[in-house]
């Protein structure tokens, strides 16, 4: 967990909490990025018989969210009142940017609306889409943005600043596929770091690629494979003398280095192209080459090396040639927007950072809903009127 020393000394013009799949995010609209950053897990325990028959306890994370919807809402209540008890601010006196995913139900915005009105006692709220925040840090006012997340994959259109979420879709493969098969697939192995999340994490970030071809990669790894020692980040958990023992975990060692290539092919098995043009041939005409001109993405796995050109290379394949393609990356660091080493810009706050944005901006007002506004028999008895008016009002801050 992540926080300042000392609270925040200015007040702030509301509170931003960014609920992602990986990381749980709590700032304020006056500074670029969170002051509290949490895994978005709860730590529990279970009891077991060991073999010596004592009473055995092993911790382990049980997620808040799943797929895109928070299963876990006390932790996020939880952690709202450890962050505004810090920073010493009146949740009565003060707003708030909720985020959630486009998977969220009805039932769920309605759950968000209770426990921030409620149980915390919010002065007014603004409950908006993650991916659009995201797409607002590119500074763009038409085009599709692609949330690669670490729940869900996010795909929304968007025209002179409006969300068309009746037309926004998503599909259950993300980051936390890739995460987990590659932890499937590390798991024989020790590392220096006891934290295996960290460490898993470190390898998909630092480690492993994304071919334009995975076959040919493939092919050519087999060609070049050679009885080598383990790579210094594969070190089996027991080691031993004899020889063929020892051939055969240095053999363990290189198949398993071929995840560092083959570990994306979960995301890109899925014919995202299609939903892509499913999704935008529903817009209208006049629109779609802009969809295709400006598309955006983001999420910690759009991040690894080589798989904006991948994702490039498999949409121009499928695509007319007359298509006008542009991919580029949602811009989270807003001051340093390429500083990594690959000249990949870090789009894991790309959503906190279009929070920060869309507080800043001089319509910001009429997305919210105040707290004498609000009541739970109104709020299901208008819920098309409501979403109707937010989308148009949405349409004002990237238009404007």
């Amino acid at each position: 967990m992540v926080s300042p020393d000392e609270p925040s000394t200015t007040s702030p013009k509301c509170i931003i909490v960014d609920i992602g799949g990986k990381n749980c995010r709590i700032g304020v609209s006056n500074f670029e990025k969170p002051l509290l950053e949490c895994l978005s897990c709860e730590k529990k325990e279970i009891y077991c018989i060991q073999e010596s028959g004592t009473l055995g306890c092993n911790p382990y994370y049980e997620p808040i969210l799943q797929r895109g919807i928070i299963t876990n809402w006390n932790f996020v209540e939880k952690q709202i009142k450890e962050f505004l008890h810090h920073q010493k601010i009146f949740a009565n006196k003060t707003s708030i940017i909720f985020t959630q995913s486009i998977a969220a139900t009805e039932d769920d915005k309605e759950k968000a609306m209770h426990v921030l009105f409620e149980k915390l006692g919010f002065h007014s709220i603004c409950t908006i889409s993650d991916a659009y925040l995201s797409f607002i840090t590119s500074g763009k006012s038409t085009g599709i943005i692609v949330q690669i997340g670490h729940s869900i994959t996010e795909i929304i259109p968007i025209i002179n600043g409006e969300p068309l979420l009746q037309y926004a879709t998503y599909f259950k493969v993300s980051g936390f596929d890739i995460s987990s098969e590659l932890s499937s697939e590390i798991n024989a192995f020790t590392f220096p770091s006891t934290n295996l999340p960290l460490k898993r994490d470190e390898i998909k970030e630092k480690m492993c690629y994304v071919p334009r071809d995975s076959t040919k990669e493939l092919t050519k790894f087999n060609k070049n494979a050679k009885i080598q020692p383990p790579p210094v980040f594969l070190q089996r958990r027991s080691a031993t003398g004899k020889a063929f023992i020892k051939r055969f975990e240095q053999q363990k060692s290189q198949n398993s280095s071929r995840i560092c290539f083959e570990i994306a092919e979960i995301w890109f098995s899925i014919d995202f192209v299609k939903i892509i043009t499913d999704t935008v041939a529903k817009v209208p005409l006049q629109y779609q080459d802009a969809m295709y001109a400006n598309i955006i993405i983001s999420g910690g796995t759009a991040q690894m090396k080589g798989f904006k050109e991948r994702f490039e290379h498999e949409m121009v394949k499928k695509l007319p040639n007359t298509t006008s393609l542009n991919v580029n990356y949602a811009n989270s660091d807003l001051a340093n927007p390429s500083t990594s080493e690959n000249n990949i810009p870090n789009t894991s706050l790309a959503a906190f950072r279009g929070a920060v944005i869309l507080a800043k901006h001089p319509n910001f007002s009429k997305l919210l809903t105040k707290r004498d506004e609000y009541s739970p028999e109104q709020f299901r008895r208008n819920r098309m009127i409501r979403t109707s008016k937010r989308i148009k009002n949405a349409s004002l801050l990237l238009s404007s």
